[in-house]
């Protein structure tokens, strides 16, 4: 019998999402399938996955921006291309952005198990002294030096979007992650900037504030720490 190993597909095209979902749901693996780069950063934020699925041909984001962030922000995570794409340059692309496997359109059922069963067993989370652990399910920051620093609901959905970013983040982004509609653009600037500044005041390494989260001028904010998620 399988571990319930969970994967999680992100797949644009729906036939083929749903026919992988079914196949390796009677496969015995848990499977959980999304759209794109943004539902995929929710469905993180709730589970860490073992396995992630990735198309290369997605709507607004493409799998090598996502692959290249999910590398970093998840180290442990093992990254599948499944692609129709079959150029030598796309091959190398994704192994440079930090993928594992990756695999052409059509896959044999049976190579894909085998697979996704290797890389599952290779799942561990990559403990480093010299990086930050971040856990969004517990609302939890943990410094290099084991210092735990408790986040509250809000910062923690902030933190996440920033520590999923591969660059800035824009205003707008944050704005919409944990702004309030009713409210005037100007009024949710200054929410924002306040929880910028408090966030800055729990997590500053050695009193330097400017280390933690970067103001990036006309354009929004980047953390500037090494961060795992787990």
């Amino acid at each position: 019998m399988i571990q319930p190993y969970d994967i999680l597909i992100v797949e644009d095209n729906y036939s083929l999402r749903e026919s992988l979902r079914d196949f390796l749901m009677d496969s015995g693996f848990s499977v959980r399938c999304v759209d794109d780069g943004e539902e995929m950063n929710v469905a993180l934020a709730k589970k860490v996955c073992h396995v992630l699925v990735l198309d290369l041909n997605l709507p607004f984001e493409d799998g090598i921006s996502i692959s290249k962030r999910v590398r970093r922000a998840y180290p442990e995570i093992r990254i599948l291309i499944l692609t129709a794409r079959v150029q030598h340059a796309d091959r190398v692309d994704s192994y440079e952005s930090g993928a594992d496997v990756y695999l052409t359109k059509p896959v044999a059922p049976g190579e894909l198990k085998t697979v996704l069963l290797n890389l599952c067993r290779r799942f561990h989370l990559e403990e480093s002294l010299e990086c930050w652990k971040f856990e969004p399910l517990l609302f939890c920051l943990t410094s290099p030096e084991h210092q735990k620093i408790h986040l509250t609901a809000t910062e923690t959905a902030l933190f996440h979007e920033l520590v999923l970013a591969e660059h800035a983040v824009p205003l707008y982004r944050l704005i919409q992650r944990v702004g309030n509609i009713d409210f005037p653009e100007e009024v949710n600037k200054v929410r924002i900037e306040k929880l910028i500044s408090r966030l800055r005041h729990k997590i500053k390494p050695s009193g330097k504030d400017d280390l933690v989260i970067k103001s990036i001028y006309k354009t929004g904010y980047q953390l500037m720490l090494q961060v795992v998620v787990a």
